[in-house]
């Protein structure tokens, strides 16, 4: 948490994923999508920067970090195009197991 700069936070908003989220526009929100942590953690451990970096560059419509970093993950416009996706992302140096999960 100390590594957290102000500064740094740009424009991104919890308001605009949750409006989003209201309007049920899946696309808003994957445009949305942001992590504080994730500019601190990757200048801390840049193979997670890389790997985050790797993944951004298969095709993923976004690459985010969960929380503080235990898990990055991709967003995929369908099933198919994810389990694609998770079987090149699983060959990626770093990548411990990829697995492909729907949201509600």
């Amino acid at each position: 948490y100390r590594s957290l700069d102000p500064a740094r936070f740009g424009t991104q908003t919890p308001e605009a994923m949750l409006e989003a989220v209201r309007e049920g526009d899946r696309d808003g929100l994957v445009r949305a999508m942001f992590n504080r942590f994730e500019e601190p953690v990757f200048r801390m451990e840049p193979r997670e920067g890389a790997l985050f970096s790797a993944l951004s560059g298969l095709g993923f419509e976004t690459v985010r970090m969960s929380g503080s970093g235990s898990t990055l993950f991709g967003v995929a416009g369908s099933r198919s195009a994810a389990e694609a996706l998770a079987q090149h992302a699983a060959r990626l140096p770093g990548v411990r197991e990829a697995l492909v999960a729907q949201t509600v």
